[in-house]
């Protein structure tokens, strides 16, 4: 009985991690995406643009989405423990 209640705690312990590093993953994997999209779009401008069309176009920023509470605490908690 003592080795299953161990096995089961250990089980849920693996599930949250595995949770965890999922939503890592996937916010690393949005970071990689929109750094990709940064450096070919600089690199588009700094050769002139696609057939001159950006020559003396502005870039303007994008307001990020509003994070929910349950997010911002994810973040804090992820940067506390790095």
């Amino acid at each position: 009985m003592r080795n299953q209640e161990a096995l089961r705690k250990r089980l849920a312990d693996s599930e949250r991690r595995e949770a965890e590093l999922l939503a890592k993953t996937k916010d690393m994997e949005e970071q990689l995406r929109d750094l990709t999209f940064h450096f070919e779009s600089q690199m588009k401008i700094l050769q002139g643009g696609i057939d001159g069309e950006l020559v003396g176009a502005e870039v303007a920023g994008v307001a990020p989405p509003p994070q929910t509470p349950r997010e911002k605490l994810r973040k804090a908690k992820s940067r506390g423990s790095g």
